[in-house]
């Protein structure tokens, strides 16, 4: 998946202190979809994600038939983002809807007001069953050295990343790299 980033969006991201790279991490390294919004032709996805380093975000982005992806908000999302996962998962019945926007820079101006909104879409979308993985996971059990094993578990700890979520992001990392330089 290649992503096409044009000066406002890079631009918009930066003042939320977040780079483009960050943002691709978020969408590539097993992202959760929560929402799927139609705005004029375009289907847009809402997703959440962890960076390398760690962050979590609230990325919206689509992806025509034969181009590039192209992000349209992102967020480092302790506030809302944070919130989906380890509060109270009870959750109104009606749709959220979105408007329609008339432009880019009055959706950036929307969403920045209503951080909340994507919070409550995900705990929609968790409470249904709705939130998707983009790839499907199985469960493996490994074998690891004691050593490294703590070692992961220190990393992840300075991370403030659980040890497992730690282990996938590296193996993920490690594979791309070999299946790059093959």
């Amino acid at each position: 998946m290649e992503f096409d980033w044009n000066a406002a969006n890079a631009g918009h991201i930066a003042r939320h202190g977040i780079t483009p790279q960050e943002a691709e991490e978020a969408v590539r390294i097993e992202p959760l979809d929560a929402d799927v919004q139609q705005h004029d032709d375009e289907a847009r996805v809402l997703c959440f994600g962890r960076t390398k380093s760690g962050r979590l975000l609230a990325v919206i982005y689509h992806r025509a038939a034969g181009q590039n992806t192209r992000c349209h908000r992102v967020r480092n999302d302790k506030t809302a983002a944070a919130t989906v996962f380890w509060k109270d998962m009870s959750v109104p019945k009606e749709r959220i809807a979105i408007p329609k926007f008339k432009t880019e820079a009055e959706e950036a101006a929307w969403w920045d007001s209503h951080p909340e909104i994507a919070a409550e879409i995900m705990k929609q979308a968790l409470k249904s069953g709705a939130a998707r993985r983009k790839v499907p996971l199985k469960t493996v059990t490994m074998r690891l050295p004691m050593a490294d094993l703590a070692t992961a578990q220190d990393l992840a700890s300075r991370k403030g990343l659980p040890y497992q979520t730690y282990i996938k992001m590296v193996l993920h990392e490690a594979l791309q790299e070999k299946r790059r330089s093959a």
